[in-house]
């Protein structure tokens, strides 16, 4: 007997030059990613500077508040 899990996703945060991961974060399937942006962005900022960085997302990411975030917080550029 088999059992299968489904509906969860894998948040990745990964240099855009060496494609290299630096910070994931995996979620239920029922929590959409512009609520979880600004928390993952600031957790991982906490110890590995984003500040100045570009942020490149899919559409799934797409708010004013995570765009004001990046600008504000991180003093960066955003690209969703």
């Amino acid at each position: 007997k088999y059992e299968f899990y489904w509906g969860y996703k894998n948040h990745v945060i990964c240099d855009a030059i060496s494609g290299l991961p630096i910070d994931e974060y995996t979620s239920t399937a029922d929590i959409n990613g512009i609520s979880t942006l600004t928390k993952f962005l600031s957790s991982t900022n906490s110890w590995s500077s984003l500040n100045g960085s570009y942020v490149i997302a899919d559409k799934g990411y797409d708010s004013k508040s995570n765009h004001n975030f990046i600008k504000n917080n991180l003093k960066g550029l955003a690209f969703i």
